[in-house]
């Protein structure tokens, strides 16, 4: 069975904010569900989406955060 992360564990995972995480999940940046009020995040999609797209898309945020 697949772990499910809550928000703090995914931004413990990806070494981010929590705040960051929930803007990626909101623009469907990074895989995850929302349940409720909250998200869920399966480790296996997010480990997936980090070997692949992941990397570059990090960098992509990072730059229009300093863009603000």
């Amino acid at each position: 069975m697949a772990k499910i992360l809550t928000v703090r564990q995914a931004a413990e995972l990806l070494q981010a904010s929590e705040e960051t995480v929930r803007d990626w999940l909101r623009r469907g940046r990074i895989p995850g569900r929302r349940v409720g009020r909250s998200w869920r995040i399966s480790e296996e999609a997010l480990l997936d989406w980090l070997k692949t797209a992941g990397a570059d898309r990090v960098d992509d945020c990072e730059e229009e955060e300093k863009a603000r």
